[in-house]
């Protein structure tokens, strides 16, 4: 009797969770298709990068004007760095127990304050608090977020790697403009249009990206179920993420892979007055040669035809589903080609080419192999045309280990901590910054530009070593 009243409540309790998920589905999938709401985020975030950028080309002059010095704009990068530091892995924690769009709300509201702050730094104490909405502006983390949860597993690597043509169209268009509307307008006639810019995208993260993005799975549910901390901030479950089979082990070889040539491009505005003797105009035009580097070697979007994989993928997604709605799904399936099937098919020009070829650890072993050749090469270096060929490896090492290691972090933990992980994954940029003034300048004060070559080589030297005698990833597959 017992039993019977025990089975049929288990089956009350299933039927309202499958209601439940299918409205949740209804609103996240069928109202907003998946690759609609990918496409959105790839629009937001190469607008959002090209704000980001105008800043970064004015705040230095900002800065000048007001007086700072050196030391002063160190302190002003160091504490940059430092909140950046601080809050990747609360953001990626928030975007888990809150949703994406929830996190990317947060990032774009953080991101209007900080040029509302910076139109209105008339002295150095304003220009400081400008920095301070930076622990919340994590706008590339959200994405990731966005993205890896609405793609499989066998997807991220290409999907993520699109990120990187956003990156670069921020970097060519957001440097140029900031600078021409700074010369033309003043200096905080950029701000107003980057505010404006920011909004944008807030109010395009509210109508566009669904409230939760994460997949109701059985394996995501039953991962939700384990208790964990509840807190947005928690050093517990960061240490566990990190102590989960292989994760440590990637997020090293990520950390100190391309650190000396982090390094080396915090102290390039230094670098490029005092030895290569470039003026301000074309040290931007070398930016906007990096941004170019990045798109071409990241990506490029071919429209395709519908193939037996992308079918089997939408194969595996109604599998996952609860029985009702999966069988719902084949009922629509039968009167209308769905979205996922009919779909356009991506392919990289580089990386999402050997990432379709090449297992990850192949691949994880030729970046840092790249990475070697590029330190060898930064030791030798001489002049301003060279450093132009070295770049060709550089953006390519930091491209393929950058996406590498993100699919590697996101396939090691469960579906409910994707956010966490990518959270922590994008504090090693901040980490850089927040060491980068003190270090970089250390090594090129007292050793020159070639320490940092010479860094790097060890380095590549001692990971490639390390990898060859650990199996690292512990289960050795192709990304794709």
């Amino acid at each position: 009797m017992n039993l019977d009243i025990h089975l049929e409540r288990e089956q009350q309790n299933l039927e309202r969770r499958e209601e439940s998920l299918w409205k949740h589905d209804t609103k996240s999938v069928d109202v907003t298709s998946r690759q609609w709401v990918i496409r959105a985020t790839y629009l937001i975030t190469t607008i959002g990068l090209t704000c980001l950028f105008m800043q970064f080309g004015i705040v230095p002059y900002l800065a000048t004007s007001l007086g700072l010095d050196a030391v002063g704009f160190g302190y002003l990068q160091t504490l940059f760095g430092v909140l950046q530091l601080l809050g990747s892995p609360i953001f990626g924690r928030f975007s888990d127990q809150f949703g994406a769009r929830a996190a990317l709300t947060l990032s774009y509201v953080a991101s209007s304050l900080v040029f509302l702050l910076l139109s209105m730094s008339t002295n150095v104490l304003l220009l400081f608090l400008s920095r301070i909405p930076f622990v919340f502006m994590h706008a590339l983390p959200g994405a990731q977020i966005v993205i890896t949860d609405l793609t499989t597993p066998a997807e991220h690597a290409d999907a993520l790697g699109k990120l990187g043509l956003c990156f670069g169209i921020g970097i060519i268009i957001g440097s140029s403009l900031g600078g021409s509307l700074a010369t033309k307008f003043g200096i905080y006639f950029p701000c107003y249009v980057a505010l404006i810019g920011e909004l944008t995208c807030l109010l395009m993260v509210l109508l566009f990206i669904p409230a939760q993005t994460k997949s109701q799975t059985k394996e995501n549910a039953t991962q939700h179920s384990i208790p964990q901390s509840s807190s947005v901030f928690s050093l517990k479950e960061i240490t566990r993420l990190l102590t989960l089979p292989g994760i440590m082990d990637i997020f090293l070889i990520k950390v100190l892979s391309g650190l000396p040539v982090g390094l080396f491009l915090i102290m390039f505005s230094i670098i490029a007055i005092n030895f290569f003797d470039l003026e301000a105009a074309q040290a931007g035009y070398l930016m906007s040669y990096f941004g170019v580097l990045q798109m071409s070697a990241v990506v490029r979007c071919t429209q395709g035809q519908e193939t037996s994989s992308t079918s089997q993928v939408h194969k595996q997604d109604i599998a996952s589903l609860p029985t009702g709605l999966a069988q719902h799904r084949n009922l629509k399936k039968k009167k209308k080609p769905s979205a996922l099937v009919t779909k356009p098919v991506f392919q990289g020009l580089v990386i999402g080419r050997l990432t379709h070829h090449y297992a990850e650890r192949t691949l994880l072993m030729l970046s840092v192999s790249v990475f070697g050749g590029v330190g060898l090469a930064m030791a030798l270096m001489t002049n301003v045309f060279q450093y132009c060929i070295i770049a060709f490896p550089m953006v390519f090492a930091f491209c393929t280990l950058g996406i590498i290691t993100d699919v590697l972090l996101t396939k090691s933990v469960p579906p409910s901590d994707t956010g966490a992980i990518l959270g922590i994954s994008a504090s090693v940029i901040p980490l850089t910054r927040a060491i980068g003034p003190t270090i970089g300048g250390f090594l090129y004060g007292r050793f020159g530009v070639s320490s940092f070559g010479y860094l790097q080589l060890i380095i590549s030297v001692a990971l490639f070593l390390y990898i060859s005698k650990k199996k690292i990833p512990l289960n050795e597959d192709k990304v794709r």
